[in-house]
């Protein structure tokens, strides 16, 4: 339940952020915090996005966190339009709500 609650704050925030931006470097600016943040492959945008739709879906975001809500999907969808795009997917990631797997 602290992880639904902590991640749609977190969320919540970041999307007034990422509001109007066309991608996640673009809302954070070239010298925020996190703009060259490493990502793990098994978070990139290319990686999850099996089918090459260029955006993410609800059982794409299962194949890295099979836990996640579809609460906390639709929380990210900003747009509403059933899909992430790059932007909402990015912050996601960025801000911690998804993270990679453990391996081993």
């Amino acid at each position: 339940m602290n992880r639904i609650i902590t991640s749609i704050a977190a969320i919540g925030i970041a999307g007034l952020t990422f509001a109007g931006a066309t991608t996640a470097q673009e809302a954070m600016g070239d010298g925020a915090v996190g703009a060259e943040m490493d990502i793990p492959e098994a978070l990139m945008f290319e990686t999850v996005d099996l089918d090459l739709s260029g955006d993410i879906s609800f059982e794409e975001i299962l194949e890295v966190d099979p836990e996640f809500s579809e609460q906390l999907y639709a929380q990210a969808d900003v747009d509403g339009s059933g899909a992430l795009t790059e932007t909402e997917y990015d912050v996601l990631v960025e801000t911690g709500v998804l993270v990679a797997p453990e391996m081993g």
